[in-house]
């Protein structure tokens, strides 16, 4: 096996980490402020968080259903101010991370069938 010179811990942490959290991580770090105010190991914690509640808690038809829809901005949010998101992004990012989660909900619910 050839090891890389520049062995960096955080691009081994982006490594070993599933592709839903990897496509929430990339979404997640277009946000300057929000590198900057949390860090890149935190945004890769909170996208793996972010992954394993829309894995664990979006069923096929919460996009058609308005109350699970409302349901699961309230679990963003909350998320996002758990890990000290930056306030005025929240909105924008939240907007981002539902549109990612009903992709990657789809893909699962095709899994799980």
């Amino acid at each position: 096996m050839i090891e890389s010179k520049n062995n960096n811990p955080e691009d081994e942490l982006i490594s070993s980490i599933g592709d839903h959290q990897k496509i929430l991580y990339e979404s997640l770090i277009q946000n300057e402020s929000a590198v900057s105010k949390i860090g890149n190991q935190r945004l890769l914690l909170l996208a793996s968080e972010l992954a394993e509640n829309i894995e664990k808690n979006a069923p096929s038809d919460w996009v058609h259903r308005e109350h699970l829809r409302a349901k699961f901005r309230v679990r963003i949010k909350r998320t996002l101010r758990r890990y000290n998101f930056p306030p005025d992004q929240q909105n924008s990012t939240m907007v981002g991370i539902i549109e990612l989660a009903v992709e990657l909900g789809q893909k699962v619910d095709r899994i799980k069938r």
